[in-house]
C-alpha cells in the first residue's frame, strides 16, 4: 500500500493570482484543481493515505483540505518542501508523489504506472514524449522539454518512491524530485561530465536511468506514459483555461 502525497511546488503565474494563492486552489468545474485529483486518487485500492506538501496559502482552505487525510504546509524552497515530506512520511513502504495542478489525472494513468513499477525499483519516474504532449495539446505554448539521446521530453507527474531504499540519498532526491532533473542543480549530484552530457541532449533515458541506479545503488527506472495528460501542470493562464475547458465539459 502506498501513501500518495500532493506536492504542491509550481506557483501560479501572476496573471492568475488574483484567482489563488497556489495552482492547486485554482478553480474549475466548481472545485479547486486539488480535489480533482485528490478524488482519482481516492477510487484506487492501492493509496491508504493521502497526504498535501505545500505552501501555507491552504491554510484556511478548510474545504480543501478536507480532500486529504494530513498536510504538511510551509513556505519554503523546493528542497526544503521534499526533505520535509521524507522526514514525515518516510516511514511508508511506498510513497506515490503527484502534482495537485495535475487535474487531468485518472485513476487508470495512475493503475497502470504502478502496475509496470518493479517492486524492486526504489525510484520510478514518468516522462511523456513530446509529440504526444504537443499532438494532444497544441493550442498550448512549448512545454518544458529534455532532450535524451533521441527522445525529446516532457517530465510527468507521477513518481514512485520506496523510501527505506533511499536514506542516504536525500541530496539526489530533493534534486529529482524537486527540480525536475533541472541539468545545473544535478550536475553535483550525477557528476559535473554526465551532467554535461545530459544538458546537451547525449545522454540517453537508459544512461539516465543507469546513472540514477549507480547512485542510488538501487533501481532507477524511468517510464513512457502513454497518458500525455500527465504531463499537463496547470500554473499558467493557457494551462489553466484549457483544464478548466475540459474539466467543465467532462
Amino acid at each position: 500500500m502506498a501513501t500518495a502525497i500532493l506536492l504542491e511546488t509550481d506557483r501560479v503565474e501572476d496573471r492568475l493570482a488574483q484567482r489563488a494563492a497556489a495552482p492547486g486552489l485554482l478553480p474549475a468545474g466548481g472545485k479547486a484543481l486539488l480535489t480533482h485529483v485528490a478524488r482519482a486518487l481516492r477510487q484506487l485500492s492501492d493509496i491508504d493515505k493521502l497526504v498535501l506538501v505545500g505552501p501555507t496559502a491552504y491554510q484556511e482552505q478548510t474545504g480543501v483540505l478536507a480532500q486529504v487525510d494530513d498536510a504538511l504546509l510551509l513556505d519554503a524552497p523546493v528542497g526544503a518542501l521534499v526533505e520535509a515530506a521524507c522526514e514525515r512520511f518516510g516511514g511508508a513502504d511506498e510513497l506515490l508523489l503527484c502534482r495537485p495542478n495535475t487535474p487531468l489525472l485518472r485513476p487508470e494513468m495512475v493503475e497502470r504506472f504502478l502496475a509496470h513499477a518493479p517492486l524492486d525499483a526504489a525510484l520510478n519516474l514518468t516522462v511523456v514524449r513530446e509529440e504526444r504532449f504537443r499532438a494532444s495539446f497544441p493550442e498550448l505554448p512549448e512545454p518544458p522539454v529534455s532532450h535524451l539521446g533521441a527522445e525529446r521530453v516532457v517530465w510527468a507527474s507521477l513518481v514512485l518512491v520506496r523510501p527505506a531504499a533511499l536514506s542516504g540519498h536525500r541530496a539526489l532526491l530533493q534534486r529529482v524530485l524537486g527540480e525536475q532533473l533541472v541539468h545545473a542543480e544535478l550536475a553535483k549530484a550525477l557528476g559535473v561530465g554526465f551532467a554535461i552530457k545530459l544538458s546537451t541532449g547525449r545522454a540517453s533515458v537508459d544512461e539516465l536511468a543507469r546513472r540514477l541506479s549507480d547512485l542510488l545503488g538501487a533501481p532507477a527506472v524511468i517510464h513512457f506514459a502513454p497518458f500525455p495528460e500527465l504531463a499537463l501542470r496547470v500554473h499558467g493562464r493557457a494551462e489553466y483555461h484549457l483544464a478548466r475547458e475540459l474539466l467543465e465539459a467532462a
